[in-house]
């Protein structure tokens, strides 16, 4: 959003149409446009959450989930979290 406009509330924000290409989120009132990963993103996060899975191996439960607050949409922005 541009300066100046106001912002939006979490309701508003839920109620917006998903956007051509990537996805919205939600920051501190504040709709930003965050576009998909690239493919390479993709992999190098696979390879790591690989990594992590047998290095952690039956101590701690790697997966890679979505973002909090933001709009759904069929490609998810990722991170990785590691659960003890």
């Amino acid at each position: 959003m541009a300066a100046g406009t106001a912002l939006v509330t979490v309701e508003e924000f839920l109620r917006l149409q998903p956007p051509r290409a990537g996805h919205y989120e939600l920051h501190h009132g504040e709709v930003i446009l965050a576009t998909a990963p690239k493919w390479g993103h993709q992999r190098i996060q696979d390879r790591l959450a690989a990594l992590l899975r047998s290095m952690a191996g039956d101590r701690a439960y790697v997966t890679k989930r979505c973002r909090s607050v933001r709009r759904r949409s069929s490609r998810c922005g990722r991170r990785m979290s590691v659960l003890h």
